[in-house]
């Protein structure tokens, strides 16, 4: 015999997926933002930094629409901070990733920072 759907449910199933969704998009970003910033940059796929933070936006906008606009939820809002945190330098992770860059531009790039070059 067929079963009858039971809106609660249903509605309880779809927001503990959202729920369970937003917890993956920020372990996940995390352990991916820890290692942006603590490995060598010039080591990295600049292009795939910049794909995954937008694709995450656009994820996390998906997210809060199927929430609802007026819902205040703090696991939405820390990931959308963090999110938003490292997509404010797209354009300088593009532009620093450019495996064309030359040494010497990196180096301006140090002096601006006052930092030693970390090379490996």
């Amino acid at each position: 015999m067929p079963s009858t759907p039971v809106p609660e449910i249903e509605e309880f199933e779809t927001k503990f997926g959202l729920r369970q969704r937003l917890w993956t998009i920020r372990h996940d970003f995390g352990n991916d933002n820890k290692r942006w910033y603590r490995e060598n940059f010039r080591d990295q796929d600049a292009l795939k930094i910049v794909e995954t933070v937008k694709a995450n936006e656009s994820e996390l906008v998906k997210i809060k629409a199927k929430m609802g606009r007026d819902t205040k939820d703090e696991v939405l809002e820390a990931a959308t901070t963090e999110v938003k945190n490292v997509s404010r330098h797209k354009d300088l992770i593009q532009a620093l990733g450019n495996k064309a860059m030359l040494e010497k531009h990196w180096q301006k790039v140090w002096a601006l920072v006052d930092g030693t070059p970390s090379i490996r």
